[in-house]
């Protein structure tokens, strides 16, 4: 199964090993992982085709309206938000809303991120979109 995932991260370093930390703790992922900086490009630039899920990273207000707007487009596709921890309860306050499955505070665990894209898997199990195997 081809599960492609969306991270939206305005550093790109930190998208890159966000990536790299999602493949390490979830070793059945086999599709690509996008990750894009602009929040326009979550409209503009390439996009997964089904996504499995997206993770956002909130740095701001500017952040969780494109989490809203992909949310809107892609209903049934789990939203992880990530916050930095400054904003951390306004972030959490945001994050359901948007169809946020799990809300991670940076630094993230590796237990943590395992567990968040299982619920990302039980998320689409459920809606139909995907079986996990």
């Amino acid at each position: 199964m081809n599960e492609e995932i969306l991270i939206f991260d305005r550093s790109k370093e930190a998208g890159e090993a966000l990536a790299r930390e999602i493949r390490s703790a979830y070793k059945r992922l086999s599709g690509a992982v996008f990750t894009v900086r602009d929040p326009e490009e979550v409209f503009t630039g390439p996009m997964p085709e089904k996504p499995f899920a997206a993770f956002f990273v909130f740095g701001g207000m500017y952040d969780a309206e494109a989490a809203r707007k992909f949310h809107a487009i892609w209903s049934g596709v789990p939203v992880v938000v990530v916050s930095e921890g400054g904003e951390g309860a306004e972030d959490a306050v945001m994050a359901f809303p948007l169809g946020a499955c799990d809300y991670l505070v940076r630094p993230i665990t590796a237990e943590k991120l395992k567990e968040a894209v299982k619920r990302c898997a039980n998320h689409q199990a459920h809606v139909g979109c995907i079986h996990p195997g």
